[in-house]
């Protein structure tokens, strides 16, 4: 009797099958595009591999031909099959000449894997919700796969694929624009105001979103959806059936849930992770032990720990004001807040109004955000005893050692990006570490 494909086999040779003899393009050499690369070097399918990528200096010495700098994008249309990174910004013109052959990792791994795909989208909680419901089937016995957005490109982990191992993705809306295949299971915990530097507009950002929520004729998916968004999706066309979650948290009151998933946000996230693995028949013992193994995140409402005195909350993951102001208001020792990113024209008319109906707060503005921030709080009549500027995380530090009341808290949650100064949140997340060692 024949022996039956692994999974992982049956994958190699779908993607093997696709790539045969075609002039390939790999665009963007960052953690995917190195995987891409490393993959057709091993499949060895008399393709033609090329890179491009707008960084001018990079070493590449296994590509047949190389696009690098100002004008990578050039030789688009000269490929048959274009592999695309997240994030990488085309024109509408590009897409309507190039569309039907430009794909991605996550598209691909989608269309070929036959397994059961858990896909986690949302602007915040989506990194917190996949690792947790990864922790939680773990504790099952189900040994799965967490790949994506995460860090982890799925074609490094295609030999670790099979039927028996749910794989859950984490999904950025750059990973899920243009896509033409979704996970079995979909899930959106939340649309706010992000990336407005990369798309033309909120609805185009929201639209990226919104593919994971398309049904692609598979009339076995399922969607699980935060309720504040169903006004919203109900006009949307081709859904496949939607779960509504809402905040009705008294499933929690049967758990024990650790300080770091306290905060309104991660309460919410916490009730999508268990939904989803009660919905795959995981038991309440299984979900109760997989959020006790759950660690949590590095710069998630880290508690770095006591510096003179003081507890100091490092939450440099937080990049838009509804997560700087859940932060807050999970904390009820807070004393002082340091806030402040890169500037990407996001209202920050309800942070202020919030601030403003705190006022026992000390907050320390940093670039750039904060240099916005700093005078419409005083505009609005915030204390000025109670407002402080610094132009680095470590003057702020050094100022928040100061002011900060003895046996309180002093929570780092600069509701914007990081990008300014910094490569992302974590290497700012570090700074804001390495300051307090330095400092104490």
């Amino acid at each position: 009797m024949r022996e039956t494909k692994s999974i992982a086999a049956m994958i190699r040779d779908a993607l093997a099958k696709e790539f045969s003899a075609k002039k390939i393009l790999i665009l963007g050499y960052g953690a995917e595009g190195k995987s891409t690369a490393t993959l057709l070097r091993e499949m060895n399918t008399h393709s033609t591999m090329a890179i491009a990528d707008m960084r001018e200096n990079l070493s590449i010495s296994h590509a047949d031909i190389l696009y690098l700098g100002e004008h990578y994008l050039q030789a688009l249309s000269e490929y048959d099959l274009v592999i695309r990174s997240p994030g990488i910004p085309l024109s509408k013109h590009i897409w309507e000449e190039c569309g039907s052959r430009i794909t991605s990792q996550i598209e691909l791994f989608l269309k070929y894997f036959r397994g059961k795909t858990i896909g986690i989208t949302g602007t915040k909680g989506k990194t917190s919700t996949s690792s947790l419901l990864a922790s939680i089937l773990e504790a099952a016995g189900k040994k799965p796969l967490l790949m994506g957005n995460i860090g982890i490109p799925v074609f490094e982990r295609i030999d670790s694929c099979s039927v028996d191992r749910p794989v859950v993705l984490e999904l950025s809306s750059h990973q899920l624009q243009h896509i033409r295949y979704a996970p079995t299971l979909s899930v959106l915990l939340n649309i706010y105001k992000e990336h407005l530097e990369y798309y033309d507009s909120f609805d185009d950002y929201a639209s990226a979103k919104y593919r994971i929520l398309l049904s692609y004729n598979d009339t076995q998916s399922l969607a699980f959806v935060h309720q504040s968004l169903k006004s919203r999706i109900h006009a949307l066309e081709n859904t496949r059936e939607i779960h509504w979650i809402g905040d009705n948290l008294e499933i929690l009151r049967e758990l024990n849930l650790p300080p770091y998933l306290e905060s309104h946000h991660q309460r919410i996230n916490s009730l999508f992770a268990i939904t989803i693995a009660r919905s795959m028949g995981i038991s309440m013992e299984n979900i109760q032990e997989g959020i006790t193994r759950f660690q949590g995140l590095p710069f998630r409402m880290e508690d770095v720990g006591t510096f003179s005195g003081i507890r100091f909350i490092n939450d440099s993951a937080s990049t838009i004001p509804e997560a700087a102001i859940s932060a807050i208001q999970s904390l009820p020792d807070i004393s002082t807040l340091i806030i402040g990113g890169m500037e990407r024209d996001v209202p920050l008319t309800e942070l202020v109004q919030f601030l403003v109906s705190t006022p026992q707060l000390n907050i320390i503005c940093i670039p750039d955000t904060g240099k916005k921030l700093y005078p419409l709080l005083q505009e609005a009549n915030y204390p000025l005893r109670s407002l402080f500027q610094a132009d680095t995380v470590h003057e702020a530090v050094t100022i928040a050692m100061q002011i900060t009341p003895r046996e309180t808290t002093c929570l780092f949650s600069p509701a914007a990006a990081s990008y300014h100064a910094y490569k992302n949140f974590m290497e700012r997340g570090a700074a804001f570490n390495t300051a307090l060692e330095t400092t104490s």
